[in-house]
């Protein structure tokens, strides 16, 4: 039972790493926050002019004046696809259908202040919280379709030839959030220092279908109420035509702390067949005293990144470039430690030693170009906006999945921004279009148990082509207050 509880916990991490949506592994960074930096494909490094700079580049605080507030939210709505390859089992072929996830709109808020202090005339200050700007809660399918066994259609009431517990993820409720309080300081006229100090604070509940020998649905939850990280940024202009700007966050260990629940599946037909659905009955997690210990501690690195960026400036318009590196590869693998020593099937008599489980990701760094810029149609009370970005993905090609895909991605983007100077209030409106870039894979590497195999037999449930794509609308107001 060791083993089918670790391809519980090994898909159940998957939803760690990303937190959200995107294609870059870590997508509680992709899409960015603030509407304004939306409509300009996140190229924001250089200019960071609203209290988002506490995010992009806290450098940029020194840029702004007074007191203001600002609230922004996007709104991401997004599809993940797979169609499976064909297989073989009992040497007969099996014709593999696809499955989806696409899930409804989802927001993703960000609140941020900037403010100055008479008597500091050197030092701006900033403060907010924000999280992922994607989704919060996803489903995904706990079973893949086969339509069709050797020459002959499937049966729609047989349980082997018409699905299988995939291990990947069937439901997934996530929240993160960073506290945020900086300060920039300006060194010389054209030269400014900025610092983000932050505390990562993530709560998650995972659910997770798993096979032999008895199919199974485990919920995960944990929390983790502190780590504390950071953000440090410098924002240089030598000529006013050309500004330059970067930051970095290092990457940080998030430790969090939960419990388990594992309940057995039982089939629907009248004899057993048809689709899986929970049975309430539990599998118990025993201390090596006997008694009950549902308790976990999970485990992951979030990775470093690092934005660079170069802004070209005139009096009607502006253009950036950016490039964004993440430092994937320092995630390894999920860890997911249960504090039970054994684990008893009930149903079927069984009992087990429950391991430490290591979820191997392999991710890559990852590299972005952000290309975007504003127009002054009416310089000073309206702007339009567009840009556009390519990224590649986190995940090696053998170890792509589908809850979060980490492919290669493109994007389009456009926006607009009014400026309502006499009340104090500006206003921003974003969208982009976000591509997944198709990708097949033949040796997959995520061997997670298959309910058609043997008990005990790891079967690949990564073979085939994975695409998809989202749509991201973000809207912001920022208030001068004075």
């Amino acid at each position: 039972m060791g083993r089918k509880l670790a391809s519980v916990a090994v898909a159940s991490g998957l939803a760690l790493g990303p937190l959200g949506a995107g294609a870059n592994g870590f997508e509680n960074e992709y899409p960015d926050n603030g509407a304004r930096a939306l409509g300009r494909a996140g190229a924001f490094a250089a200019r960071a002019d609203d209290p988002t700079a506490i995010y992009y580049n806290p450098a940029g605080l020194g840029r702004q004046k007074g007191f203001s507030l600002l609230l922004s939210s996007n709104v991401v709505s997004l599809t993940h696809e797979f169609e499976a390859a064909d297989d073989v089992v009992s040497r007969r072929s099996r014709d593999l259908g696809a499955i989806s996830q696409e899930h409804p709109a989802s927001f993703g808020p960000m609140f941020a202040g900037h403010f100055d202090i008479e008597g500091l005339d050197d030092f701006d200050f900033g403060f907010g919280v924000y999280g992922p700007s994607s989704t919060m809660f996803k489903q995904y399918p706990d079973q893949i379709p086969v339509n069709g066994v050797g020459s002959a259609t499937t049966p729609d009431d047989n349980i082997v030839n018409w699905l299988r517990p995939n291990g990947m993820l069937v439901e997934a409720q996530m929240l993160l959030a960073y506290p945020t309080v900086s300060v920039a300081y300006q060194v010389l006229d054209e030269l400014r220092l900025g610092l983000s100090l932050q505390a990562a604070i993530m709560q998650a509940t995972l659910t997770q279908s798993f096979g032999p020998p008895v199919p199974a649905l485990a919920e995960l939850s944990f929390t983790d109420w502190f780590t504390p990280t950071a953000i440090i940024g410098v924002h240089y202009a030598p000529v006013p035509w050309l500004e330059i700007g970067a930051s970095v966050r290092p990457g940080f260990q998030i430790e969090a702390k939960g419990k388990a629940k594992i309940d057995t599946y039982q089939g629907t037909g009248p004899n057993g067949e048809g689709p899986f659905i929970p049975t309430g009955e539990p599998i118990e997690l025993l201390d090596a005293n006997g008694q009950p210990d549902d308790g976990l501690d999970f485990t992951y690195n979030h990775p470093l990144v690092a934005r660079g960026a170069v802004r070209f400036v005139q009096p009607t318009w502006d253009v950036e470039l950016d490039y964004v590196f993440q430092q994937n590869s320092r995630h390894e693998a999920f860890t997911v430690d249960f504090h039970a020593a054994e684990a008893l099937v009930t149903a079927a008599n069984f009992q087990s030693p429950v391991p430490t489980v290591t979820d191997v990701r392999k991710y890559k760094d990852t590299h972005e170009v952000r290309l975007g810029g504003d127009y002054q149609v009416l310089p000073g009370i309206f702007a339009v906006r567009a840009g556009g970005a390519y990224a590649t993905g986190a995940s090696p090609t053998n170890y792509t999945n589908l809850d979060f895909p980490a492919l290669d991605r493109w994007s389009a983007h456009a926006g607009f921004g009014i400026n309502a100077q006499r009340i104090g209030l500006e206003f921003d409106i974003g969208y982009a279009y976000v591509g997944m870039v198709e990708r097949e894979v033949t040796d997959s590497q995520t061997t997670l148990i298959d309910i058609t195999k043997p008990n005990g037999i790891g079967a690949p449930v990564g073979n085939g082509t994975f695409s998809g794509h989202y749509h991201i609308f973000g809207a912001s107001v920022l208030w001068h207050v004075w």
